[in-house]
């Protein structure tokens, strides 16, 4: 009894056994397919996302832009020769403006740095005391010529007594001589107011030349002198001179060049920079034969080298 109890028990066991290791291998197999639906999810749409990827057409890239460009035909000729200077400008012309006549200044009418053109009237200097003086001159024009002509007529009176030995030729000449006197008065009493009424004239400072002014170096009130006050200055500034050197190595090119071609253009051009756009003026380039020579061109050379510095 008591071995086939022993055996039944290990047989009961060892049935357990199998049971629970049956049930461990069911669980493990429903824990795999409880999984497997994710898995297949997960499969499809990794498919799907790679399907709709693939027919997904990838646009074409865009063609350049045209660069344009320009053609021409091959020709053959000069190249001209450029030659860099550092130079002034100097204006074309200059007035110094001055007063002709004593007196005081009474108006001035411009403002300082401003464009004035010829004939605009600047500067008044009072002009009473000469118009006082005018209205003498023209009294006493008035005078000696009414007693020119009294003494005209006197002397053709004596000249037909004379003719008749009513008078001598003494007193005829007396009479003739009295008349041309007060006839040359009259002349220099019409010469005196001719001066006057030029005088009253220079009261009046016009600008004689278009251009910039500078500032006015006398206020209203100041007393002005003849020929020695200098009231303003005009520079003429369209077109200009500029003034530049030339290195003394250079200047044999310059002179076979204009001797070659004496009638051609050599023109200039003037820049406040190498580089600036902005261009001042323009013209012809001229060789002068002395510094003190100008002529009406934009820029101009001198025949002579300094010695301090080649040019």
């Amino acid at each position: 009894m008591p071995a086939r109890e022993a055996g039944h028990r290990a047989a009961g066991n060892e049935e357990m056994l199998s049971r629970v290791e049956d049930r461990t291998v069911n669980r493990r197999a429903g824990a795999r397919l409880a999984r497997c639906p994710c898995l297949l999810m997960l499969s499809v749409a990794l498919c799907s996302a790679v399907a709709m990827t693939g027919c997904r057409s990838t646009p074409p890239a865009s063609a350049p832009e045209a660069v344009p460009v320009n053609v021409a035909a091959v020709v053959q000729k000069d190249v001209p020769v450029q030659l860099h200077a550092i130079g002034n400008v100097d204006a074309y012309s200059t007035v110094t403006l001055k007063s002709h006549v004593d007196g005081q200044l009474a108006q001035i009418n411009f403002q300082e740095g401003q464009e004035v053109h010829e004939g605009d009237l600047l500067f008044v200097i009072d002009p009473r005391p000469f118009q006082a003086t005018l209205q003498q001159a023209e009294a006493n024009l008035a005078k000696d010529r009414a007693e020119a002509t009294n003494a005209q007529v006197q002397a053709e009176r004596y000249q037909r007594l004379l003719a008749n030995n009513f008078v001598s030729k003494d007193q005829y000449d007396q009479v003739r001589t009295q008349a041309e006197s007060l006839g040359a008065a009259a002349k220099a009493n019409q010469a005196a107011v001719e001066n006057t009424k030029l005088l009253l004239q220079y009261c009046y400072i016009h600008a004689p030349i278009t251009g910039r002014i500078g500032q006015f170096l006398l206020h209203v009130g100041n007393m002005v002198k003849n020929l020695d006050t200098t009231l303003a200055t005009i520079n003429r500034i369209r077109p200009v001179y500029v003034a530049f050197a030339v290195p003394e190595q250079q200047l044999p090119e310059i002179r076979s060049s204009a001797a070659a071609r004496p009638r051609s253009r050599r023109p200039v051009r003037a820049t406040f920079s190498a580089t600036a756009r902005r261009v001042i003026d323009q013209g012809d380039f001229t060789i002068l034969a002395c510094l003190q020579q100008h002529r009406p061109k934009l820029s101009a050379a001198c025949n002579q080298v300094l010695k301090s510095n080649g040019q």
